[in-house]
């Protein structure tokens, strides 16, 4: 029981060592690849590393939101607010499930902050489309 315990703990860091790359993959940001680059390697230093980009997104998501209501009719505003709600309870409970699914423990937090930031950097992609194309009318 004891060398599985071994077995299953060095699996466990191999996953997070190499996974850090993939972590980074929709991060349109060089800040957080930076991050995860010259961090330990460690579940603590990567899960800091998500939490910073998280909150980089979430603040670059609400100003283009803004941005792009602002330039909106009253409707098409209307609609916004109903897409965007319905869109941010899509991506949370995608990343609950992806936590959900690999359980309690590092690689559940490391599964929901990839989920969280994939989703979101798509996201900011679909505004910045949505506001190009507001400003070409």
């Amino acid at each position: 029981m004891r060398d599985m315990t071994k077995w299953l703990a060095g699996l466990s860091l191999v996953l997070l060592l190499t996974a850090a790359p993939a972590l980074a993959a929709g991060a349109d940001s060089g800040v957080y690849q930076h991050c995860l680059d010259t961090s330990s390697g460690g579940d603590f230093d990567m899960k800091v590393c998500g939490q910073t980009e998280m909150a980089r997104q979430d603040k670059i998501l609400n100003g283009l939101y803004g941005r792009l209501r602002g330039r909106l009719s009253p409707t098409l505003k209307d609609d916004l607010t109903k897409a965007q709600r319905a869109w941010l309870a899509f991506r949370d409970a995608q990343c609950r499930y992806n936590y959900d699914h690999d359980g309690p423990g590092t690689l559940a937090g490391l599964s929901y902050q990839s989920c969280w930031i994939d989703l979101t950097d798509q996201r900011l992609k679909d505004l910045r489309e949505m506001l190009r194309s507001v400003d070409t009318l």
